[in-house]
């Protein structure tokens, strides 16, 4: 029963530590003031200046533009 047990712990252990490398979009911060997020390929890109800037280029390809945080 022991060993059932110890090889369960193992286990748990093992997933909550997979949760860390799991696949997200990384946010990065940098001196650009917003943030361009496409749905289509998941990634997230800070290099605009205005918001206008990050607007025209996500136009008609489905993602969204937000303050850098």
């Amino acid at each position: 029963m022991s060993r059932l047990f110890t090889l369960l712990s193992i286990v748990c252990a093992g997933l909550a530590g997979a949760d860390h490398l799991s696949v997200a979009p990384t946010r990065t911060t940098n001196n650009y003031g917003y943030c361009l997020e496409d749905y289509s390929s998941g990634t997230r890109k800070c290099s605009f200046d205005t918001i206008e800037k990050c607007i025209a280029v996500i136009s008609g390809r489905g993602g969204s533009c937000a303050r850098s945080s």
